[in-house]
């Protein structure tokens, strides 16, 4: 099966399963590309000028043209779910293993060309991301939230990830939220405020701070 589709302005490129890459200038009539890999491939962007593909096994493909593609190294041997563009920075998030796995996210400063670990096992699988303008927002398992800023090399790299537990909760039962900040690095953050509204209905009973 195919798993993910964009558009460059030109041409649609859809990826799936067992390596699969199909070209489209139409929508209609789609053609395919090898791209020299078995591996499944779960999402596709087109970042500005090239193609990234993330999937299985840590898999990350990129290509200018759709036709030609270079398989970069990403450190991990993760399944690779999500990928998004923002300003400066490239992230990729995934699952060490099967959903319900711990996740992981990687990030790139460099339009994909290398990778660093950001996120490693220490937070529910992650299976989407995308970029509003200002903040990746990143979405996974038992409800998990990931919010970042893209920062500058030699800033503070802040994340914050928010669990419900439980979820559904039953009219008038006990919910519980917990909210982790947790700042990437490489400096040290100062001044550092954390707001979150509650959702209609629910009101706020205690709070603790660790």
């Amino acid at each position: 099966g195919l798993y993910s589709v964009t558009w460059n302005g030109t041409e649609f490129l859809a990826v799936g399963a067992s390596g699969a890459i199909l070209l489209s200038q139409d929508g209609v009539s789609w053609g395919p590309v090898d791209s020299g890999t078995t591996e499944g491939l779960s999402d596709v962007i087109w970042n500005t000028d090239r193609y990234l593909v993330v999937g299985e096994n840590g898999t990350i493909l990129v290509s200018e043209n759709g036709l030609d593609w270079s398989s970069k190294e990403s450190g991990t041997a993760a399944s690779l779910r999500g990928i998004a563009a923002g300003t400066g920075q490239v992230r990729v998030v995934g699952t060490d293993g099967y959903i319900g796995d711990p996740g992981v996210a990687l990030v790139s400063v460099d339009e994909g060309e290398t990778w660093d670990v950001e996120i490693d096992r220490t937070v529910p699988s992650l299976l989407a991301a995308t970029w509003d303008g200002s903040e990746y927002l990143v979405a996974g398992g038992g409800g998990t939230i990931l919010r970042t800023v893209a920062s500058a090399p030699g800033m503070a790299d802040l994340a914050v990830t928010i669990q419900d537990v439980p979820d559904p909760v039953a009219q008038k039962s006990l919910l519980t939220y917990e909210i982790v900040l947790t700042n990437l690095g490489p400096e040290t953050a100062t001044d550092v405020m954390l707001e979150s509204t509650l959702p209609k209905g629910v009101k706020l009973q205690s709070v603790t701070a660790t």
